[in-house]
């Protein structure tokens, strides 16, 4: 299973990440972080075992879920408009 975040620079999109991984951590699952380069993943992997994933931000941020699209069919959904 693979959970794709996109938003703006700034927008909590890391801190979102970091709160989806620690809850599925939580629950026995595993995590693997893919980011733009190897010092974007090591940092997420390090925000995550210090547990530094708490953002007050998080209750004022909108999200949109899509659930039930597979790989292929992603781009469909992104150009889509909602």
């Amino acid at each position: 299973m693979q959970i794709t975040i996109t938003g703006p620079r700034g927008g909590g999109s890391t801190t979102l990440a970091l709160k989806i991984a620690k809850l599925i951590e939580d629950e026995g699952g595993g995590v693997r972080f893919v980011s733009a380069s190897k010092i974007a993943e090591k940092s997420l992997y390090d925000l995550l075992r210090e547990n530094e994933c708490n953002a007050p931000n998080l209750n004022k941020m909108s999200v949109t879920i899509i659930d039930g699209v597979e790989c292929e069919d992603e781009l469909t959904v992104k150009t889509r408009k909602h």
